[in-house]
Protein backbone atom coordinates (compact mmCIF):
# COMPACT_ATOMS: atom_id res chain seq x y z
CA UNK A 1 0.00 0.00 0.00
CA UNK A 2 2.65 2.21 0.66
CA UNK A 3 4.27 1.51 -2.27
CA UNK A 4 1.30 1.86 -4.55
CA UNK A 5 0.83 5.36 -2.59
CA UNK A 6 4.42 6.00 -3.31
CA UNK A 7 4.33 5.96 -6.63
CA UNK A 8 0.98 7.68 -8.00
CA UNK A 9 2.96 10.47 -5.68
CA UNK A 10 5.55 10.37 -7.93
CA UNK A 11 4.01 9.70 -11.02
CA UNK A 12 1.62 13.21 -10.33
CA UNK A 13 4.56 15.15 -9.79
CA UNK A 14 6.32 13.70 -13.02
CA UNK A 15 3.66 14.28 -15.30
CA UNK A 16 2.44 17.80 -13.92
CA UNK A 17 6.32 18.74 -14.01
CA UNK A 18 6.59 17.60 -18.11
CA UNK A 19 3.17 19.59 -18.87
CA UNK A 20 4.65 22.87 -17.24
CA UNK A 21 8.18 22.47 -19.69
CA UNK A 22 5.83 21.56 -22.35
CA UNK A 23 3.67 24.77 -21.88
CA UNK A 24 6.61 27.28 -21.30
CA UNK A 25 8.46 25.65 -23.88
CA UNK A 26 5.96 26.02 -26.73
CA UNK A 27 5.63 29.76 -25.31
CA UNK A 28 9.00 30.45 -25.33
CA UNK A 29 9.02 29.53 -29.11
CA UNK A 30 5.75 31.87 -29.99
CA UNK A 31 7.52 34.75 -28.20
CA UNK A 32 10.75 34.37 -29.30
CA UNK A 33 9.66 33.78 -33.27
CA UNK A 34 10.51 36.71 -35.12
CA UNK A 35 7.32 38.72 -36.73
CA UNK A 36 7.53 40.91 -39.76
CA UNK A 37 6.93 44.78 -39.14
CA UNK A 38 3.81 46.38 -40.86
CA UNK A 39 4.95 48.69 -43.45
CA UNK A 40 3.45 51.86 -43.44
CA UNK A 41 0.98 52.78 -46.34
CA UNK A 42 3.29 54.61 -49.33
CA UNK A 43 6.37 53.18 -48.36
CA UNK A 44 8.04 50.06 -49.85
CA UNK A 45 6.65 46.65 -49.40
CA UNK A 46 2.97 48.03 -48.74
CA UNK A 47 -0.46 46.63 -50.31
CA UNK A 48 -0.69 49.71 -52.17
CA UNK A 49 2.62 49.44 -54.18
CA UNK A 50 1.94 45.88 -54.85
CA UNK A 51 1.33 45.22 -58.61
CA UNK A 52 -2.29 43.73 -59.28
CA UNK A 53 -3.01 40.88 -61.68
CA UNK A 54 -6.94 42.35 -62.42
CA UNK A 55 -7.37 43.65 -65.79
CA UNK A 56 -9.32 47.03 -65.36
CA UNK A 57 -12.65 47.80 -66.35
CA UNK A 58 -12.68 49.26 -70.38
CA UNK A 59 -13.46 52.92 -70.38
CA UNK A 60 -17.10 53.82 -72.26
CA UNK A 61 -16.76 53.73 -75.59
CA UNK A 62 -20.05 54.56 -76.46
CA UNK A 63 -20.79 56.64 -79.38
CA UNK A 64 -17.16 56.18 -80.83
CA UNK A 65 -17.91 54.66 -84.30
CA UNK A 66 -20.94 56.80 -84.94
CA UNK A 67 -21.11 60.28 -86.13
CA UNK A 68 -23.26 63.65 -85.00
CA UNK A 69 -26.31 62.36 -86.34
CA UNK A 70 -26.03 58.97 -85.23
CA UNK A 71 -24.91 57.25 -88.02
CA UNK A 72 -22.10 54.91 -88.58
CA UNK A 73 -18.62 56.08 -89.98
CA UNK A 74 -17.40 54.25 -92.77
CA UNK A 75 -14.05 52.93 -92.82
CA UNK A 76 -12.66 49.29 -91.22
CA UNK A 77 -13.35 48.58 -87.55
CA UNK A 78 -11.43 46.91 -85.32
CA UNK A 79 -12.69 43.17 -84.41
CA UNK A 80 -12.46 42.86 -80.71
CA UNK A 81 -15.61 43.30 -78.80
CA UNK A 82 -16.92 45.63 -76.20
CA UNK A 83 -20.05 45.42 -74.31
CA UNK A 84 -19.99 47.03 -70.76
CA UNK A 85 -23.60 46.87 -70.66
CA UNK A 86 -24.50 43.68 -71.55
CA UNK A 87 -26.92 43.58 -73.86
CA UNK A 88 -25.35 41.89 -76.67
CA UNK A 89 -24.65 45.27 -79.02
CA UNK A 90 -21.01 46.52 -79.16
CA UNK A 91 -21.13 50.14 -77.14
CA UNK A 92 -18.93 52.10 -80.22
CA UNK A 93 -22.61 51.17 -82.18
CA UNK A 94 -24.85 52.51 -79.47
CA UNK A 95 -25.06 56.62 -78.30
CA UNK A 96 -25.72 55.52 -74.73
CA UNK A 97 -26.20 51.88 -72.64
CA UNK A 98 -29.55 50.00 -73.82
CA UNK A 99 -29.52 52.54 -76.73
CA UNK A 100 -29.98 50.43 -80.40
CA UNK A 101 -27.37 50.35 -82.83
CA UNK A 102 -26.64 52.71 -85.10
CA UNK A 103 -26.96 52.47 -89.00
CA UNK A 104 -25.24 52.57 -92.09
CA UNK A 105 -25.76 56.45 -93.75
CA UNK A 106 -28.53 55.80 -96.58
CA UNK A 107 -27.39 56.46 -99.65
CA UNK A 108 -29.05 58.70 -102.38
CA UNK A 109 -29.32 57.83 -106.07
CA UNK A 110 -25.88 57.56 -107.83
CA UNK A 111 -24.14 58.36 -104.04
CA UNK A 112 -21.15 55.77 -103.57
CA UNK A 113 -20.88 54.05 -100.08
CA UNK A 114 -18.91 55.66 -97.98
CA UNK A 115 -18.61 59.36 -99.86
CA UNK A 116 -19.95 62.13 -97.67
CA UNK A 117 -23.29 63.91 -98.24
CA UNK A 118 -22.94 66.61 -100.91
CA UNK A 119 -18.91 65.53 -101.69
CA UNK A 120 -17.89 65.19 -105.96
CA UNK A 121 -17.07 61.52 -107.12
CA UNK A 122 -13.99 61.31 -106.56
CA UNK A 123 -13.66 63.50 -103.84
CA UNK A 124 -11.27 65.47 -105.72
CA UNK A 125 -12.00 69.40 -106.99
CA UNK A 126 -11.83 68.98 -110.34
CA UNK A 127 -12.76 72.53 -112.88
CA UNK A 128 -15.76 71.75 -114.75
CA UNK A 129 -15.32 71.86 -118.44
CA UNK A 130 -16.01 74.79 -120.88
CA UNK A 131 -19.57 74.83 -121.96
CA UNK A 132 -19.42 73.79 -125.71
CA UNK A 133 -20.28 76.11 -128.35
CA UNK A 134 -24.02 76.20 -129.27
CA UNK A 135 -25.76 78.53 -131.83
CA UNK A 136 -28.69 80.88 -130.76
CA UNK A 137 -32.23 79.98 -132.02
CA UNK A 138 -33.32 83.06 -133.85
CA UNK A 139 -36.73 84.06 -132.17
CA UNK A 140 -39.73 82.85 -132.65
CA UNK A 141 -41.63 84.44 -135.04
CA UNK A 142 -45.73 86.13 -134.09
CA UNK A 143 -48.33 85.47 -136.03
CA UNK A 144 -50.52 87.55 -137.76
CA UNK A 145 -53.10 89.61 -135.98
CA UNK A 146 -56.10 87.73 -138.06
CA UNK A 147 -54.70 84.08 -137.37
CA UNK A 148 -54.50 85.42 -133.48
CA UNK A 149 -57.80 86.02 -133.10
CA UNK A 150 -58.80 82.60 -134.94
CA UNK A 151 -56.80 80.62 -132.72
CA UNK A 152 -58.33 82.13 -129.66
CA UNK A 153 -61.71 82.09 -130.75
CA UNK A 154 -60.46 78.22 -131.44
CA UNK A 155 -59.16 77.82 -127.82
CA UNK A 156 -62.18 79.16 -126.28
CA UNK A 157 -64.31 76.99 -128.17
CA UNK A 158 -62.37 74.20 -127.29
CA UNK A 159 -62.45 74.93 -123.69
CA UNK A 160 -66.52 75.22 -123.29
CA UNK A 161 -66.48 71.76 -124.80
CA UNK A 162 -64.05 70.69 -122.78
CA UNK A 163 -66.24 72.08 -119.57
CA UNK A 164 -69.39 70.98 -120.76
CA UNK A 165 -68.20 67.03 -120.82
CA UNK A 166 -66.67 67.95 -117.06
CA UNK A 167 -69.59 69.35 -115.56
CA UNK A 168 -71.72 65.87 -116.85
CA UNK A 169 -69.32 63.78 -115.64
CA UNK A 170 -69.38 65.52 -112.62
CA UNK A 171 -73.20 65.36 -111.87
CA UNK A 172 -72.85 61.62 -111.59
CA UNK A 173 -70.78 61.71 -108.36
CA UNK A 174 -68.04 59.74 -106.79
CA UNK A 175 -69.89 56.13 -107.58
CA UNK A 176 -69.82 56.15 -110.96
CA UNK A 177 -68.94 53.75 -112.58
CA UNK A 178 -66.68 53.75 -116.26
CA UNK A 179 -70.10 52.69 -118.15
CA UNK A 180 -71.94 55.86 -117.17
CA UNK A 181 -69.20 57.70 -117.31
CA UNK A 182 -68.69 56.03 -120.97
CA UNK A 183 -72.52 56.55 -121.62
CA UNK A 184 -72.54 60.05 -120.48
CA UNK A 185 -69.55 60.79 -122.56
CA UNK A 186 -71.69 59.43 -125.53
CA UNK A 187 -74.38 61.16 -125.15
CA UNK A 188 -72.86 64.80 -124.75
CA UNK A 189 -71.01 63.96 -128.15
CA UNK A 190 -74.35 63.07 -129.87
CA UNK A 191 -76.11 66.19 -128.20
CA UNK A 192 -73.31 68.34 -129.44
CA UNK A 193 -72.18 66.68 -132.52
CA UNK A 194 -72.83 70.09 -134.84
CA UNK A 195 -69.85 71.69 -132.46
CA UNK A 196 -68.02 69.17 -132.17
CA UNK A 197 -67.52 69.01 -136.11
CA UNK A 198 -67.03 72.69 -136.73
CA UNK A 199 -64.28 72.70 -134.19
CA UNK A 200 -62.51 69.81 -136.46
CA UNK A 201 -62.71 71.50 -139.31
CA UNK A 202 -62.31 74.69 -137.98
CA UNK A 203 -58.97 73.45 -135.94
CA UNK A 204 -57.63 71.87 -139.52
CA UNK A 205 -58.29 75.24 -141.53
CA UNK A 206 -56.05 76.90 -138.83
CA UNK A 207 -53.68 74.50 -138.71
CA UNK A 208 -53.20 74.95 -142.73
CA UNK A 209 -53.52 78.62 -142.67
CA UNK A 210 -50.62 79.40 -140.03
CA UNK A 211 -48.83 76.65 -142.29
CA UNK A 212 -49.18 78.65 -145.14
CA UNK A 213 -48.39 82.03 -143.14
CA UNK A 214 -45.71 80.77 -141.27
CA UNK A 215 -42.24 82.78 -141.81
CA UNK A 216 -39.55 81.57 -143.21
CA UNK A 217 -36.42 81.38 -140.56
CA UNK A 218 -33.27 82.41 -141.48
CA UNK A 219 -31.06 79.26 -141.62
CA UNK A 220 -28.48 79.02 -138.78
CA UNK A 221 -25.29 79.64 -139.37
CA UNK A 222 -23.14 76.44 -138.09
CA UNK A 223 -19.44 76.49 -137.90
CA UNK A 224 -17.62 74.47 -140.16
CA UNK A 225 -15.54 71.97 -138.49
CA UNK A 226 -11.71 71.71 -138.66
CA UNK A 227 -10.12 69.87 -141.21
CA UNK A 228 -8.49 67.50 -138.73
CA UNK A 229 -12.16 66.63 -137.68
CA UNK A 230 -13.64 66.09 -141.02
CA UNK A 231 -10.83 64.28 -142.20
CA UNK A 232 -11.17 61.70 -139.38
CA UNK A 233 -15.14 61.70 -139.65
CA UNK A 234 -14.50 60.79 -143.10
CA UNK A 235 -12.54 57.43 -142.92
CA UNK A 236 -14.78 56.40 -139.81
CA UNK A 237 -17.36 56.75 -142.42
CA UNK A 238 -15.96 54.92 -144.85
CA UNK A 239 -15.01 52.08 -142.83
CA UNK A 240 -18.71 51.81 -141.83
CA UNK A 241 -19.93 51.95 -145.08
CA UNK A 242 -17.80 48.91 -145.63
CA UNK A 243 -19.03 47.16 -142.47
CA UNK A 244 -22.49 47.56 -143.65
CA UNK A 245 -21.75 46.04 -147.30
CA UNK A 246 -20.88 43.18 -145.87
CA UNK A 247 -23.11 42.27 -143.78
CA UNK A 248 -25.05 42.63 -146.29
CA UNK A 249 -23.61 40.72 -148.45
CA UNK A 250 -23.60 37.87 -145.71
CA UNK A 251 -27.25 38.15 -144.64
CA UNK A 252 -28.15 37.54 -148.64
CA UNK A 253 -25.25 34.33 -148.76
CA UNK A 254 -27.28 32.82 -145.35
CA UNK A 255 -30.92 33.23 -146.93
CA UNK A 256 -30.51 29.96 -148.64
CA UNK A 257 -27.76 28.25 -147.28
CA UNK A 258 -28.01 25.12 -145.69
CA UNK A 259 -27.28 25.16 -141.48
CA UNK A 260 -24.11 24.12 -142.08
CA UNK A 261 -22.82 26.15 -144.66
CA UNK A 262 -24.06 29.21 -142.60
CA UNK A 263 -21.75 28.19 -139.36
CA UNK A 264 -19.07 27.95 -141.76
CA UNK A 265 -19.89 31.18 -143.93
CA UNK A 266 -20.31 32.96 -140.28
CA UNK A 267 -17.30 31.77 -138.99
CA UNK A 268 -15.61 32.84 -142.40
CA UNK A 269 -16.95 36.57 -141.94
CA UNK A 270 -15.87 37.19 -138.32
CA UNK A 271 -12.57 35.81 -139.27
CA UNK A 272 -12.37 38.65 -142.76
CA UNK A 273 -13.69 41.24 -140.50
CA UNK A 274 -11.34 41.27 -137.25
CA UNK A 275 -9.24 43.37 -139.48
CA UNK A 276 -12.04 45.92 -140.21
CA UNK A 277 -13.58 46.37 -136.88
CA UNK A 278 -9.83 47.13 -135.67
CA UNK A 279 -9.89 50.03 -138.24
CA UNK A 280 -13.22 51.13 -136.99
CA UNK A 281 -12.03 50.92 -133.24
CA UNK A 282 -9.18 53.08 -134.36
CA UNK A 283 -10.77 55.64 -136.10
CA UNK A 284 -13.48 56.21 -134.08
CA UNK A 285 -10.61 56.89 -131.40
CA UNK A 286 -8.92 59.17 -134.13
CA UNK A 287 -12.24 61.10 -134.63
CA UNK A 288 -12.25 61.63 -130.54
CA UNK A 289 -9.17 62.69 -130.35
CA UNK A 290 -9.74 65.38 -133.46
CA UNK A 291 -12.85 66.66 -131.46
CA UNK A 292 -11.12 66.72 -128.10
CA UNK A 293 -8.04 68.38 -129.52
CA UNK A 294 -10.08 71.37 -131.93
CA UNK A 295 -12.91 71.97 -129.15
CA UNK A 296 -14.61 75.12 -129.10
CA UNK A 297 -16.32 77.36 -126.57
CA UNK A 298 -17.98 80.36 -126.50
CA UNK A 299 -14.88 82.58 -125.36
CA UNK A 300 -12.45 79.88 -126.79
CA UNK A 301 -13.83 79.95 -130.63
CA UNK A 302 -11.86 81.40 -133.17
CA UNK A 303 -12.86 84.40 -135.30
CA UNK A 304 -13.21 82.98 -138.87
Amino acid sequence: MKKLLATLIAASFLGLGSLSFAQDKSAASVKDKPTAANPEPGTIGSIKDKPSNINPLPKPQFGLWLDPHGFITPGPKIKNFIDTDRDGTDDRFQLRPGAPAGKPRPTKPGEKPGEKPGEKPGGGDRPKPPEPFRPPHPPRPELPDDLQDQLDVFKAAQDALRDGLKAKIDELGEDATREDVKAVAEAFRADNKQAIDAQIAAGKALHDAIKENRPQRGDIERPEPPAEVKAAADAMRAVHQTLGKARHDLHKALKDASDEDRKAIVAAFKEEQKEHHQELKEAKKALREAIRDNAQSGDRRSED
